[in-house]
């Protein structure tokens, strides 16, 4: 019992003086002191006490005294939490000469003082290594006998009875083997090179390969942290090498005895030879080999109310641990691959054979059974069936993971042109996989996947591209359709049919994901490619989704060729869009909101059902703007591949240069898409406006009985309460495909249209230049269309366009014609939001404050929790989204986010909407001459400068939401407020000392009420960066900012003037912050020097002592702190 509680008092002593005590000083010094020097009689006492106690309780056990047995155990548990505590901080030297690593590897052998001992050899591993020349030795030498104690230990879990069993789930091993191969896979991290020797590495490395190839995935999984760190320090992934800079303390290490091998004069080679050497050649392939083992194991499809192993609760959670095995072990096959190439392609080639014969078994089952039909199968040949497709499933996708893990390597120019026999490999193993033919559409899916991972073969191999597409063709066509592909869907689809759609989607990919990668191979065949196309959409083959994918990998193919080539393509892709979109007849059905209705949204109400028509008008809408979303997308600009071809600072130059070129040269350099700009966009921009204007209460009290359709959508509203997908899909009635007749079906459509408007004028925004910026008809068509209606749009709408529609344009948008396609959106929209978002914030805050003091019955709150949470998410979604854009509006061309610097344009808020419009006019007809002028006269100002020029009323409400905003409980908001009143607060030095009056009082009052809220504790540094850039700037010349620093309280003229004095006498930035966070903390009270203490200490001493009169002559209401929640913003 004695020698117990010294141990307890002991580790305790070590814990209070490390962790917990705060005095300091002298008193703190000699302590230490004393405990280091105790440590000499300490450690050797613990480990006697350790060898003593456990052989007297091993005695006492086999004599048959269990209460001496049970002591005595105590004393040895006491002993090393003990020495837990001590080797956390004790010099490295004394752990390697006091034989504490010795006996943390016996008990690691020892089942009840495992744990303990395994807590110890933890602490010891997570020490960092000291630059003391005295202390680099012994380091390098306690951590060789940690490798050898680990090396020992694993080989004695792997060799306990029933280890397979023990190390399972719900064995008696399970938690202590993952919580051991983790201290490996940390060792392994930081001190793999510290081990005594290459033989015991290779002993280790052995282990871990058992413990990888177990059947328990958690433990499996655990071992990939492991593998990783070895093949980052081997230099086949990137990232920081951890293990390198210390080398074995003894002969045979690898270090070492690669320098004999190479020789003196070699070091650098023989560094090179060791990192390689690592992980040995048959290592890496019998990895491999393990890790493939593994992946068959994993199910593709996840049954929610299926049987899951025992040690995952649920389905949802063996889903995300089968995805999380599965892409740590691509990056460590990827890395084997990298290291011994030739082996590891031979093991991939034999897993693959077998793999792809599995497949086609459980293929030729489905087959038959698809032949005979469902209705003559058993119960019992169904499960079957099932458990067979399950295996060719699991089978496939292990093949699928490996090809997309190795090919990467292996296709590596430089690594084919050294390995011999490698290309004529992957060759095989593209022929291989190009013989076999689906019908099970799972399998046709995976089947897919493992023909795009040849990409980067193509670009070695050219000739193989035209064997590849005709796979792809033939194996598209081998999943028949049930009508011609130019129709839209049936009304009722079944399961089967959009298992069988998205397989052959699946394979019409293929050609965008091989032109990505390889797009020189294509130049030699487009027209052939293009001809099967048409052909196959003439005799109806494909599906319209097929054909755009198809098209997106064309237009992929030749988008880094000649412009010319581009113009071809493109007029031929979009010519039957063309004739469509400029008929008067379609054009008439985007009049408004009523005429789009009634062409696209047709709806007969036949008893308690709505059934939708326009079913084939929806269907080609869809897919036409999809097709101008992804031809946009894969028609950069005609300089973007030069440009990222050049280093980051010439790149910056050139990209300055083309800002400042681009108008003068938009006539010679015209991007593929400009012929079909206003055709195009124009009824782009009039489907926006119609879809604005569907939540008009006009137009939602006709379309009132597919009301639902405006509604969101039940898998999405449960998503953001916490709720299960599939319990909400069950919610109602399955959609089907957008072209449904049913409300859900209409609602997935209106979504798609929505989004693909906005990522067409997002798209165009960023790659289509000036052409589209100094187009008279879309600058006066799309604006407007996108700032239509935003009264009544919802948050989850407007949100989306904020990011896609609105954001591109004030990113990409040049100075001069902004006037055209901002002002007219921002004049509107910033007002607005202001008052949006102050006004919901507002109610957040009132329904806190009515939920604290219980307003309401419970069942009523209850009911209206759902909507709370669904309403407050989406408010928080939107608030970034719109301050995101904010940031970008106080950005200057080429500048870091939030930072600009000075500013060339002197503007006044005097300017009118009016008078904007006219400039916007002018510019738009003198583009050219406008825009090289504006280029010459020097850099570009930030849109916040411009807006300031033209709308004042629109700017202050801009202001006004950066400045309210800081004091929004929602710290991505507030924090990004922050930076857009910095940015303010800097023009107002600069160039704009108007803005002085105007938004800095308050700011300074905002910013000190933000800094003490609890919700923005994680933005304290932001915004205490604010406070000082408004106090030393503004403070000594401003009597506005000094009346709100009096309006604290405790705050008079002298407590002001002194510190006042203090702040500018500091040449610390820190300093700075401390005297500012000390004066807030003094006004604040408690609470807000709790808030403030959060980060960092406030300062205990007083700003400014108080005189003896004075505090006498305070009366008791001076002793009520303010408070912060009534302080006002005054906007």
């Amino acid at each position: 019992m004695q020698a117990e509680i010294s141990c307890m008092v002991l580790q305790f002593v070590s814990e209070d003086l490390t962790q917990f005590e705060e005095r300091g000083g002298e008193w703190k010094r000699n302590f230490l002191s004393a405990l280091l020097t105790s440590v000499e009689q300490v450690l050797p006492f613990i480990v006697r006490l350790l060898q003593e106690s456990f052989q007297a309780g091993s005695s006492a056990a086999q004599a048959g005294n269990a209460e001496a047995a049970r002591q005595h155990a105590g004393v040895v548990s006491a002993a090393l939490g003990t020495l837990g505590g001590f080797v956390e901080w004790a010099p490295m030297g004394r752990l390697c000469g006091g034989s504490v690593v010795e006996a943390c590897s016996f008990f690691l052998g020892v089942h009840d003082f495992r744990d303990a001992a395994l807590a110890v050899v933890k602490q010891i591993v997570g020490r960092k290594p000291n630059k003391d020349p005295g202390e680099v030795e012994a380091y390098a030498a306690t951590m060789a006998k940690v490798g050898d104690a680990l090396t020992a230990a694993a080989a004695g879990l792997l060799a306990t009875p029933n280890a397979q069993e023990e190390l399972g789930a719900e064995g008696g091993s399970e938690e202590y083997g993952r919580r051991f191969c983790g201290v490996v896979a940390s060792f392994a991290d930081a001190h793999w090179l510290q081990m005594s020797g290459v033989a015991q590495q290779h002993l280790l490395l052995r282990h871990m390969l058992e413990f990888t190839r177990h059947q328990h995935l958690p433990l499996a999984t655990v071992t990939l942290s492991f593998w990783g760190s070895l093949v980052r320090e081997a230099g086949a992934v990137p990232g920081p090498a951890k293990a390198s800079p210390m080398q074995s303390p003894r002969g045979e290490g690898l270090g070492q005895s690669a320098a004999a091998a190479a020789g003196s004069g070699a070091g650098a080679a023989a560094a090179a030879v060791v990192k390689s050497q690592l992980i040995p050649p048959e290592c890496c392939q019998l990895l491999v080999q393990g890790l493939a083992e593994q992946l068959v194991r994993l199910p593709v499809r996840f049954d929610p109310e299926g049987e899951v192993p025992l040690w995952a609760d649920s389905a949802a959670d063996y889903k995300e641990a089968v995805g999380q095995f599965r892409s740590q072990a691509k990056l460590v096959v990827r890395a084997a691959a990298k290291l011994a190439p030739s082996p590891v392609l031979g093991s991939v080639a034999a897993f693959l054979q077998a793999g792809l014969q599995t497949a086609a078994t459980s293929n030729s089952a489905f087959t038959t059974a698809a032949a005979g039909g469902d209705a003559s199968q058993t119960l019992q040949q169904q499960r079957a069936l099932q458990r067979q497709l399950q295996q060719g499933h699991m089978a496939l996708e292990a093949d699928v993971i490996l090809l997309e893990s190795v090919l990467p390597s292996l296709c590596d120019a430089s690594l084919v042109i050294t390995a011999a026999g490698l290309k004529e490999g992957l060759t095989a193993l593209l022929q291989q996989l190009m013989a076999q033919r689906y019908r099970e559409p799972l399998l046709v899916t995976l089947h897919a996947r493992g023909l795009e991972s040849f990409s980067k073969l193509i670009t070695l191999a050219p000739e193989l591209l035209v064997p590849l597409l005709t796979t792809s063709f033939e194996c598209m066509a081998a999943v028949p359709l049930e009508q011609s592909g130019q129709l839209p869907p049936p009304a009722k689809v079944t399961l089967q049919w959009k298992e069988d759609a998205m397989a052959r989607l699946a394979m019409a990919k293929v050609m965008l994901n091989v032109a990505k990668e390889a797009p020189a191979a294509f130049l030699p065949h487009l027209e052939a490619l293009a001809a099967r196309v048409q052909q196959l959409w003439d005799a109806g083959q494909l599906r319209e989704g097929e054909k755009v994918a198809l098209h997106e990998g064309l237009m992929a193919a030749v988008s880094g060729c000649d412009v010319q080539l581009q113009h071809q393509l493109l007029d031929w892709l979009l010519r039957p869009v063309h004739a469509k979109w400029s008929a008067e007849a379609w054009l008439g059905h985007l009049a408004g909101p009523a005429e789009f209705a009634a062409e696209y949204m047709q709806h007969e109400v036949q008893g308690t059902a709505v059934v939708v028509g326009s079913s084939p008008q929806r269907w080609s809408l869809h897919h036409e703007l999809q097709l101008f979303e992804r031809v946009l997308r894969r028609t950069p600009p005609p300089d973007k591949q030069a440009a990222a071809a050049a280093d980051p600072q010439q790149q910056q130059q050139q990209q300055l240069l083309q800002q400042q070129q681009q108008p003068q040269q938009h006539q010679q350099q015209q991007h593929p898409f400009t012929p079909h700009l206003e055709w195009s966009l124009l009824p782009v921009a009039a489907i926006t406006r119609c879809l604005h204007g569907m939540y008009t209460p006009d137009i939602q009290a006709r379309l009132s009985p597919i009301a639902a359709a405006f509604t969101m959508d039940p898998v999405e509203r449960a998503l953001r309460v916490g709720g299960e997908r599939e319990v909400a899909k069950k919610s109602e009635e399955e959609a089907g495909t957008i072209a449904g007749h049913n409300v859900p079906a209409l609602r997935y459509w209106l979504r798609s249209i929505r989004e693909g408007c906005y990522m067409i004028v997002s798209y165009a925004a960023q790659h289509v230049g000036s052409t589209l910026w100094f187009n008279a008809r879309l600058s006066t068509a799309l604006p407007q269309a996108l700032a239509s209606h935003l009264d009544v749009m919802e948050d989850r709408h407007l949100r989306i366009l904020l990011r896609h529609g609105l954001t591109p344009l004030m990113v990409h948008c040049p100075v001069q014609a902004r006037p055209a396609w901002l002002l007219p959106i921002l004049s509107g929209m910033l007002p607005l939001m202001h008052g949006r978002l102050s006004s919901r914030w507002g109610q957040v805050a009132a329904a806190a404050a009515a939920a604290a003091a219980g307003a309401g019955g419970q069942q009523q709150q209850q009911q209206q929790l759902s909507d709370e949470v669904v309403g407050e998410t989406l408010l928080r979604e939107v608030t970034r989204e719109y301050v995101s854009m904010l940031v970008e509006a106080v950005r200057k061309a080429g500048a870091a986010p939030g930072l600009p610097g000075s500013s060339s344009h002197s503007g006044s808020a005097n300017g009118s909407t009016a008078a904007g419009a006219a400039a916007a006019a002018a510019a738009i007809a003198g583009a050219p001459q406008a825009a090289a002028a504006a280029a010459a006269a020097g850099p570009a100002e930030s849109v916040v400068e411009t807006l300031w020029s033209y709308d004042g009323q629109a700017m202050q409400a801009l202001m006004a939401t950066a400045v309210a905003g800081m004091c929004w409980p929602d710290a991505p908001s507030a924090g990004k407020c922050t930076t857009i009143c910095r940015c303010v607060a800097a023009l107002a030095e600069s160039s704009h000392p108007e803005l002085e009056l105007l938004v800095l009082p308050d700011m300074l009052r905002s910013a000190m009420l933000s800094i003490v809220q609890v919700s923005s504790i994680t933005i304290q540094p932001e915004v205490m960066h604010l406070l000082r850039q408004l106090l030393v700037t503004w403070l000594p010349r401003s009597e506005p900012m000094r009346q709100v620093l009096l309006a604290l309280p405790h705050v008079n003229p002298q407590v002001l003037a002194s510190f006042q004095e203090q702040l500018l006498a500091q040449n610390s930035e820190k300093d700075q912050r401390s005297l500012i966070k000390q004066l807030l903390a003094e006004a604040g009270g408690e609470q807000a020097r709790t808030v403030l203490s959060a980060i960092s200490k406030v300062p205990v001493a007083n700003v400014a002592e108080p005189k003896p009169k004075q505090q006498q002559q305070r009366s008791e209401a001076d002793e009520v702190r303010w408070d912060w929640s009534e302080a006002g913003i005054a906007l």
